[in-house]
């Protein structure tokens, strides 16, 4: 894939959801032309190098030599491949806790074991069985102390603002993060996803990210 200069500008619109609508249909366009074209070996290539890009993160190497909570996401065809990232974390010793999509809004959490276990939910998404969740709220899942959050995104700037899909899930999750402390936010993103500072509208409910991943 390629950067865009046009996402590296600011949009020409006053309204915030203007502007994230726009670059979310930029992005997704694009997501969907990488997803269509790209052959298998370069699909199985790009998972290979986001798990060993994550995994050489040092709170997460920290947060598997320990055995602690990691929530991660079992992504979309679209979005970049976390098939193999999964299965590292969990081998490597994480607690790796993976979100259930509920009605409401909210997320609840369940355990990764291995792919076999997944079953498509809503919108195709893979996901753990709902009679295994171990948290139903952000609350929940903090009271698990889990030690890195690693989060989809659409895009992030260079100062670690998240452009999200728009449903509100994981800004949720954010919202409760403690100010100071708590879990490492980490993003996926791909390596066109990175735009310049000030191009991602960011409200007073909007969060940054710790950290960011591009592959």
């Amino acid at each position: 894939m390629r950067t865009s200069h046009d996402d590296n500008r600011k949009v020409s619109h006053t309204d915030d959801d203007d502007v994230k609508a726009v670059l979310r249909a930029r992005i997704r366009a694009r997501r969907r032309t990488w997803s269509e074209s790209a052959t298998p070996e370069a699909q199985t290539e790009r998972a290979q190098r986001i798990s060993v890009a994550v995994m050489a993160v040092t709170e997460v190497a920290g947060a598997c030599h320990d055995g602690r909570v990691i929530t991660c996401f079992a992504s979309l065809p679209t979005e970049p491949p976390t098939a193999a990232l999964l299965q590292r974390l969990h081998d490597a010793g994480a607690t790796v806790l993976l979100p259930v999509i509920r009605p409401d809004r909210v997320l609840h959490w369940a355990p990764y074991f291995d792919a076999a276990a997944l079953s498509p939910a809503v919108l195709g998404i893979l996901e753990p069985t709902a009679d295994s969740v171990v948290a139903t709220s952000p609350a929940e899942l903090l009271a698990l102390d889990p030690a890195v959050l690693i989060i989809p995104a659409l895009a992030v700037d260079s100062t670690g603002a998240r452009l999200g899909q728009g449903g509100g899930y994981y800004d949720a999750v954010l919202a409760d993060l403690p100010s100071h402390g708590g879990p490492t936010v980490l993003a996926l993103v791909g390596e066109d996803e990175v735009l310049a500072s000030g191009v991602i509208p960011m409200g007073s409910h909007d969060r940054h990210v710790d950290r960011f991943i591009t592959g």
